[in-house]
């Protein structure tokens, strides 16, 4: 499937919630021309069924999300179900089943409505849950997070600041990630795999380099990779850096190399800002220039982020990976779990 050019549950939902009373309400206007001034709205029905089909049949081709093409194409069939109702050979052989359907006013009256009840049940039709959209919680606000000057350091002695969300903050934190988690599953991308929920403890840069425990800015991943001794690479390997910049060189994602697959193909592990961590093609999720590292240390994470003893999983997901055998494979078992 193809990227969008809308959001297909935006553009379902407005759609049959708009569409449909609209055409009927210019139904009814139409009908009242027709009895004044014998104004027979057929040809006009007829090229917006045409325009109908067309659109649906063009994002069908493009690989569009049926939500796209699917509601555009049912108000096509509704316009030829109307104009077919009122045929009078079709109208004569189903005149008692469908005598009401034959008057003008009781087809617009069904088309004002049904949209707002298609609108409504569109969500449980696809099975797709009405999640509302999340605010930003006070817990990610700098007023609500602490900084820790000394808990990391490069492999050269420099310093790395770390943020984290103050002690009282938990419980919004908490609450949060849960909520988080079920829009991350209902919202996930094309060719992509969820494989941890949600944590507002941590962004991309402090998955990799303190196990999933610490917010780490991007300014500090160029120290990082400076003192860490990480060298630019033409061919990854797993458990090698991608590093993602824009167009003026600045920082902006990271992420593992989780795999590269025979014919080239490269999948990355890497944490979604404050949203969960997916395994999913280079330039999903995160568009920009991809840079792949590799350093002769094992694994990613900054002195002393390895000695604690409650890294917990998301520690595990960012070892190098070829430093372990097939059965305590890390990356297996955060799959398998």
């Amino acid at each position: 499937m193809s990227d969008s050019w809308i959001d297909p549950n935006v553009f379902l939902i407005v759609f049959t919630g708009l569409a449909f009373p609209a055409l009927g309400l210019g139904g009814l206007v139409w009908y009242r021309l027709q009895l004044s001034s014998k104004f027979d709205p057929t040809r006009l029905a007829l090229c917006g069924m045409a325009a109908l089909t067309v659109f649906s049949a063009v994002n069908a081709a493009l690989e569009q999300s049926f939500r796209i093409w699917l509601p555009p194409l049912l108000l096509a069939l509704a316009l030829g179900g109307m104009l077919a109702l009122r045929l009078r050979l079709l109208a004569n052989s189903f005149r008692r089943m469908l005598g009401i359907l034959q008057q003008p006013v009781w087809q617009c009256g069904l088309l004002i409505a049904i949209g707002p009840i298609l609108a409504s049940g569109w969500p449980l039709i696809c099975d797709l849950p009405q999640v509302e959209p999340l605010e930003e919680p006070y817990f990610m606000h700098p007023a609500a997070q602490q900084v820790d000057m000394n808990r990391f350091q490069t492999d050269r002695g420099r310093q790395v600041a770390v943020v984290s969300p103050r002690p009282e903050e938990e419980p919004q934190r908490l609450r949060w990630e849960r909520a988080n988690a079920v829009s991350d599953l209902y919202n996930l991308p094309e060719h992509s795999a969820l494989v941890a929920p949600a944590s507002g403890l941590s962004n991309c840069h402090g998955w990799v380099f303190t196990g999933g425990r610490y917010l780490l800015h991007e300014d500090h991943v160029a120290l990082v990779l400076e003192d860490n001794g990480y060298a630019p690479v033409n061919q990854p390997q797993r458990g090698d850096l991608a590093i993602y910049r824009d167009s003026t060189q600045k920082i902006i994602h990271t992420g593992v190399v989780h795999a590269v697959c025979v014919d080239g193909e490269i999948q990355i592990r890497s944490k979604w800002g404050r949203g969960g961590v997916y395994i999913h093609p280079p330039n999903t999720g995160y568009q920009g220039e991809i840079t792949y590292y590799r350093s002769p240390r094992e694994g990613h994470l900054l002195k002393e982020a390895a000695a604690e003893s409650s890294a917990g999983e998301a520690t595990d997901l960012v070892r190098n990976p070829s430093a372990s055998s097939s059965n305590s494979d890390p990356l297996r078992r955060s799959v398998l779990r």
